[in-house]
């Protein structure tokens, strides 16, 4: 990871995790290190969970439920079958229909145009088929159940006729050998959606209301057609179809204008007369408290992915369960018998599998929201338009008399010695934001609470009581000795591994640290900074960072060393430039930045040859560094790159980003001087490795150049790129493709391609 990626991925964690607790016990995804909570409701707690096996971090997140309590769950498929909502575009549909929504999950797996492939059941409606799949019941005592491949019988029963056709699908796609298709206005409140040829059958209903898993319903046939085009449906309509592809012509055959028709609909594996809602599932996992076979899991959705998981509790008590994946520095993900293993630990003795990666996503209302958002990182970077959720939802309306006090605080990580103003949040009976009932009192048991600053004394999770206007509440802070990471960066923010000072110069650094990547909160009670006895000493302030000035001396060198929660960075630092064939250069501000960023090395101790032409290795080397140096596959690749050479790993780790595509015989020369053109083609494919935003320059930008037309066909795009980014700016009048790159040059070019946001 670059310098600046490094920085992004630990402001980008969430600091609002939830009140904690520790747990040393390992489960399928790793060694608890970090687990938070919060009550939402009576019968509802949410938490944020970290896991660590040793070598992958795993960030997941629970609702858990009971039945009877103020919150239920519902099942609500969009507001039409088709389409699809992102899980805020549910929450707020759920919200115009009245719910008073506190969590939501994703659930079904669905086709391309968001139709879930299983059962949706809303409110006793039934409104697509389960087709063959699994799927999960809400009764109406708000109690789950995994049910396997129910099998749907839906029939026609002409009483004119005394003629029986059979439905094949309950609101899905028409495909055209898919046999017979039954629509109900919510498929599409636009038509059946059929564009192939075929024929349909037009029933009113005119008796017996919704279609039901366990029912029947009085229709009478008011058209029939045969085309292409689809039907429109509508609101006391059903529409029977197939494609002309399926040779189901005998059964429109079987339906006139004026029958009278019975539709019979029956499905095995419950009591549907109890059941209100149910959406459709992937593989059950656990059973009995026993993982099920592994074997006859779907393997195209089984291995280490963004999960999202249901299980339920021998006493009904129900966790819906998402852990992000697919981000390296924030989540590993769980493959399922992973996630199988986590739940079952929980207490669950049925797990469910559901759609998970990039359509894993949880939404929360915490206390201090007025309405529920998502608290997980989806792997697509944004939330995915998915086809049915599950929703939790209270009984309670907002009434606007306080009833329950929240720490925002809850859930923070502080080093021992450290302190963190804390902040409440009031809501009422229906969980809706409102003032604080008055003045707020509140005190710790490991730390100390003075006003509304809260000092951590001992690790541990501490818990925080407080009370404003006779209303009581409880949040936690957790406190830890312990750091898993600490760096020290520059004003800028810039993450800093030595520094190079001219003599008299003063800059001031700031710690950050964290705790498995959660950012952690310290400050100059918690740190220790040393300097080198001959290069003075740093002055604290207020805030934890320090101002450091150089000796005026020239040539001087030590380091400063930053101690914090058991770890300790060490900088180097030299007065004056540490190479003495660069002073005066006119790239000697490239190389030193470059050289503090531990990017680029000297050809000695104390010079840099900056005029010495680059070799083709070491260029990859400086890329690499400049990426953060990621772990790489242990093998060769390319005949001429040996295994345990300095530059092998870079050249790997190039090869697999596709930076270095080779000479196309399988070879490299990664000893052979570099080319402009090469460089130029090198850092163009590593754009996006460093994390630089781009678009392609088109070839009218090297038109300035009076040598443009000796660019190899290969460099002309990369140039012209790096020409319109500002990277590359050639000189008299010439980009020079053919000519040797310099070390200085190749310390221009990295460097202000590192620094384009």
């Amino acid at each position: 990871m670059n310098f600046k990626k490094r920085l992004i991925s630990l402001l980008l964690v969430s600091v609002l995790l939830l009140g904690i607790s520790v747990s040393a016990l390992a489960a399928g995804a790793g060694t608890n290190v970090y687990t938070s909570e919060i009550e939402l409701a009576d019968n509802l707690v949410y938490s944020d969970r970290v896991s660590y096996d040793g070598s992958s971090r795993v960030e997941s997140y629970a609702l858990e439920t009971s039945p009877g309590g103020d919150v239920f769950p519902i099942v609500l498929a969009c507001d039409t079958i088709y389409g699809g909502m992102t899980i805020s575009g549910i929450v707020d549909y759920a919200a115009s229909l009245g719910y008073n929504v506190l969590g939501a999950v994703n659930t079904d797996f669905f086709t391309a145009n968001k139709i879930p492939m299983g059962i949706v059941v809303e409110n006793g409606v039934l409104k697509s088929s389960p087709d063959g799949r699994n799927i999960l019941t809400i009764d109406n005592s708000d109690r789950l159940a995994a049910v396997k491949a129910p099998v749907l019988t839906m029939e026609l029963v002409n009483n004119t006729k005394d003629k029986t056709v059979s439905v094949s699908h309950f609101n899905k796609t028409r495909v055209d050998t898919g046999g017979t298709y039954l629509y109900s206005e919510h498929f599409s409140t636009v038509s059946t959606r059929t564009s192939t040829d075929g024929w349909a059958v037009i029933f009113k209903i005119i008796g017996g209301g919704d279609v039901t898993p366990n029912g029947t319903l009085e229709l009478e046939v008011i058209d029939t057609y045969h085309g292409s085009e689809a039907q429109p449906i509508s609101a006391d309509c059903l529409v029977l179809t197939a494609a002309t592809a399926s040779y189901k012509y005998a059964e429109q055959q079987s339906f006139a204008v004026g029958d009278r028709v019975t539709l019979r609909t029956s499905m095995t594996g419950a009591d549907y007369s109890t059941v209100k809602w149910a959406t459709g599932a992937g593989d059950i996992l656990a059973e009995n408290g026993s993982i099920t076979d592994s074997s006859a899991w779907d393997s195209s959705v089984s291995g280490t992915n963004p999960r999202t998981v249901v299980g339920i509790k021998p006493d009904g008590t129900a966790i819906y369960y998402v852990a992000d994946g697919r981000k390296t520095d924030h989540s590993a993900g769980l493959t399922c018998y992973k996630a199988a293993e986590e739940l079952i630990a929980m207490g669950c003795s049925t797990v469910v599998n559901f759609d998970g990666g990039g359509s894993s996503a949880m939404a929360v209302r915490l206390p201090w929201r007025a309405s529920a958002k998502t608290v997980n990182k989806p792997s697509d970077g944004a939330e995915r338009s998915c086809s049915t959720y599950i929703l939790l939802c209270s009984r309670s309306k907002p009434d606007g008399t306080p009833a329950r006090l929240a720490l925002n605080e809850t859930g923070a990580v502080v080093l021992t010695g450290s302190s963190i103003d804390l902040s409440y949040s009031a809501v009422d009976g229906g969980h809706s934001p409102v003032s604080l009932p008055g003045a707020v009192t509140a005190s710790a048991q490991l730390g100390e609470v003075s006003g509304s600053r809260y000092t951590a004394v001992r690790s541990g999770t501490d818990t925080i009581s407080f009370s404003s206007g006779g209303i009581t509440g409880k949040g936690s802070i957790f406190v830890t000795d312990t750091l898993t990471e600490l760096k020290v960066s520059d004003p800028s923010g810039k993450a800093i591994s030595r520094l190079t000072l001219d003599p008299g110069e003063t800059v001031r650094l700031s710690a950050s640290g964290s705790y498995y990547v959660i950012p952690t909160v310290m400050d100059a009670g918690s740190m220790t900074w040393t300097v080198s006895e001959n290069l003075g000493a740093v002055s604290a302030e207020s805030d934890g960072s320090v101002t450091f000035t150089a000796p005026d001396s020239y040539g001087l060198s030590g380091s400063v060393e930053l101690s914090a929660g058991g770890k300790t960075v060490s900088i180097p630092v030299t007065v004056g430039s540490n190479f003495t064939d660069i002073s005066g250069h006119w790239a000697a501000e490239y190389i030193t930045e470059l050289y503090d960023l531990g990017v680029v090395t000297g050809t000695t101790e104390t010079t840099f040859s900056p005029d010495n032409n680059i070799k083709r290795c070491d260029f990859i080397l400086m890329l690499y560094r400049a990426a953060g140096e990621p772990s790489v596959a242990e093998k060769q690749a390319f005949t001429d790159v040996p295994t345990g050479e300095y530059y092998s790993r870079a050249i790997t780790w190039a090869h697999e980003k596709g930076i270095a595509q080779g000479n196309g015989d399988g070879t490299f020369s990664p000893t052979a001087t570099l080319t402009r053109e090469q460089a130029f083609t090198f850092v163009y494919r590593a754009l996006n490795v460093l994390g630089v935003s781009y678009s392609d320059g088109d070839a009218s930008a090297l038109s300035p150049f009076s040598d443009s037309d000796s660019i190899s066909s290969y460099a002309v795009t990369p140039t012209a790129t790096l020409v319109k980014l500002g990277i590359v700016g050639g000189s008299g009048g010439k980009i020079d493709p053919q000519s040797s790159l310099t070390r200085a040059q190749m310390a221009k070019i990295l460097l202000t391609a590192l620094k384009i946001k």
